[in-house]
């Protein structure tokens, strides 16, 4: 009989291996079924398959280690966190030493959520933008870009823009004669635009993260660096552009990680939605008043979506 026949197929159960038992009950697979999941795509997948590596010892920790380089930042969090609660030294060292999670704080951890859903959504309804996404930054790349930078950058700028480093030109809102184009800036534009706006006498200290052109002039949505709290604030400039065309300056959210999570639920309940005409050229389209309604109750309500 072929020797073949006695071999575990791919979904089968089989014993783990004798030198690193599971710390709580078996696992399906042992440590290699552990090792063959975290190569998984899907985020899922790896989460379940950390949840079962750190019950093997010194092998698991490792692999939960490693994980904390992996391209999620949904796994890194998690792994992160198990090797808070589990982990000793070895794992204190590890979290001590990978920069892009040297601040690991619930509010950060909240951010990285919110833009992991914002991900979600854009690569199931409208997947163009989020090709058009660039490639986040390292924290060494982000502290290169700012070497030169006066002020301090918030940790929610930071984990922003290891996140995705701004698109790619512009997102269409709208397919009529006045309709909207949405930019995100990345990183080193929006710090020579910091600088553009100072030449031009602005008292103020912002970095403009969005923006929104249409034929009125544009809206800008932008960190307040004035504020130890760093609120969101947005202000207008038409196309005659001097320091008398910033209009209205005002707290637009009191964060980031609050403005991304309205941004969320407006795409949840169709605030914000996708419109395919006939031509099949689809556009992000929005309805005002559901917007505004939804940005207002997370700027005046006690709503908590983070622990502190």
């Amino acid at each position: 009989m072929s020797t073949e026949q006695n071999q575990p197929k791919e979904f089968d159960a089989v014993r783990g291996e004798e030198v690193a038992s599971p710390l709580d009950g078996s696992v399906l697979g042992g440590i290699q079924g552990v090792k063959r999941r975290l190569t998984n795509s899907h985020s899922d997948v790896k989460i379940a398959a950390l949840n079962d590596a750190i019950k093997y010892g010194d092998i698991g920790l490792d692999l939960v280690i490693d994980a904390l380089q992996d391209s999620s930042q949904q796994v890194q969090l998690v792994a992160a966190k198990l090797l808070q609660q589990n982990g000793g030294e070895k794992a204190q060292k590890a979290l001590l030493t990978f920069s892009k999670l040297d601040i690991i704080s619930p509010k950060n951890i909240a951010l990285r959520r919110v833009l992991d859903k914002i991900l979600t959504i854009l690569e199931e309804r409208v997947p163009d933008i989020a090709s058009a996404l660039q490639p986040g930054l390292t924290r060494e790349e982000i502290d290169k870009i700012t070497k030169d930078f006066p002020l301090k950058l918030p940790e929610e700028v930071y984990e922003l823009y290891q996140w995705r480093n701004g698109i790619s030109g512009y997102v269409g809102f709208g397919l009529t004669w006045n309709g909207i184009q949405g930019g995100f800036s990345p990183l080193a534009e929006a710090i020579e635009d910091f600088y553009n706006v100072k030449q031009r006498g602005c008292p103020s200290n912002f970095l403009r993260l969005f923006l929104f052109i249409h034929y009125l002039g544009g809206d800008y949505f932008a960190v307040s660096l004035d504020n130890a709290t760093y609120p969101i604030i947005h202000f207008t400039e038409d196309n005659e552009i001097t320091i008398q065309n910033f209009l209205g300056l005002q707290r637009f959210s009191p964060s980031l990680t609050t403005l991304l999570y309205a941004i969320v639920e407006c795409f949840q309940v169709n605030a914000i939605y996708i419109s395919t005409p006939s031509n099949d050229d689809s556009s992000l389209e929005f309805n005002y008043d559901k917007v505004r309604n939804i940005i207002r109750k997370y700027n005046t309500s006690n709503l908590k979506i983070y622990n502190s």
